[in-house]
């Protein structure tokens, strides 16, 4: 059976040499002449008195002094008090704490006692199981967010890397085929447009530095549009200075030609007559036949 001791050993007690003693199912007071012991076994106790002092058994609010060798059942509740002389005396002036003399108090714990400890650890217990279970989890979400963060990153800073090797890449690529343009563009054009036309083409696969790199990529496709201009791989636009258009064409159709005040005469020994062609005017008229 459970039961709890207390110890309370007064000045007066000490000065007499008690001193209180517990060991596994027995409890003692006791001085160097004098013991007081109650030895519990299961469900009962059996008291063992030497020289002066006393066991009193308190149940259900009823005081009882229990003689020496005196053998009976104890029950949850009971309180078995070990007095010294000294603490008798104190005990029959109703005094339960702060004793002079020496006593020890042994406690059977009631049921409801007992059953309202065993709840009380149990709901312990469980709030710490519901409490372990919060930390985990959000422990669990933490590492899972560090975890996501952490592949974002990486993905975001190797795709950065991916792009900038691409784009030095095509970079270096370009500025070599400029330069084997200007090696070669007084020597062979059409070698110097087929190198200009694979710069474009290094320039218009760019993949993932496209996005990333599209202000510089838009200005070396720019420099490369002009390269091919240069060289006359690109359509340019011509000013017109003269349409020849205006000027009849045939086999011996005009014989002469004459120019004054910005004006060509032509004579056709053929039409049998002279025109006056204007360049800036873009016209032509007969002026005289013949």
């Amino acid at each position: 059976m459970q039961y709890k001791v207390s110890k309370l050993i007064g000045p007066v007690g000490a000065e007499k040499g008690w001193e209180g003693i517990e060991e596994t199912n027995r409890v003692e007071l006791r001085n160097d002449s004098e013991e007081i012991r109650v030895n519990i076994d299961r469900e009962e106790a059996e008291i063992y008195i030497q020289g002066g002092g006393s066991v009193i058994l308190i149940r259900e609010n009823k005081i009882a002094r229990l003689a020496n060798k005196v053998k009976g059942k104890i029950k949850t509740g009971d309180k078995i008090w070990l007095l010294s002389q000294e603490a008798e005396s104190e005990f029959n002036k109703n005094i339960r704490e702060n004793f002079e003399g020496a006593t020890i108090v042994i406690e059977i714990p009631g049921e409801e006692v007992e059953k309202k400890q065993e709840i009380f650890v149990k709901e312990r217990a469980f709030f710490q199981e519901r409490n372990n279970k919060s930390v985990n989890l959000i422990l669990g979400l933490v590492v899972f967010l560090l975890l996501i963060v952490g592949t974002f990153l990486g993905y975001q800073k190797r795709t950065e890397a991916e792009q900038k090797k691409k784009f030095e890449e095509i970079k270096s690529g370009v500025e070599e085929k400029i330069k084997e343009i200007e090696g070669v563009r007084t020597l062979n054009i059409e070698t110097a447009l087929e190198l200009a036309r694979n710069a474009e083409s290094i320039t218009n696969n760019a993949g993932v530095a496209e996005k990333r790199y599209f202000q510089e990529l838009a200005e070396l496709r720019n420099k490369i549009t002009e390269i091919k201009k240069s060289l006359g791989g690109e359509n340019t636009e011509y000013e017109v200075a003269y349409d020849t258009s205006l000027i009849k064409e045939g086999e011996d159709l005009f014989k002469g030609m004459a120019v004054g005040g910005g004006v060509a005469y032509l004579w056709s020994q053929s039409l049998g007559q002279v025109n006056a062609v204007d360049p800036n005017l873009k016209s032509m008229e007969k002026i005289r036949n013949f």
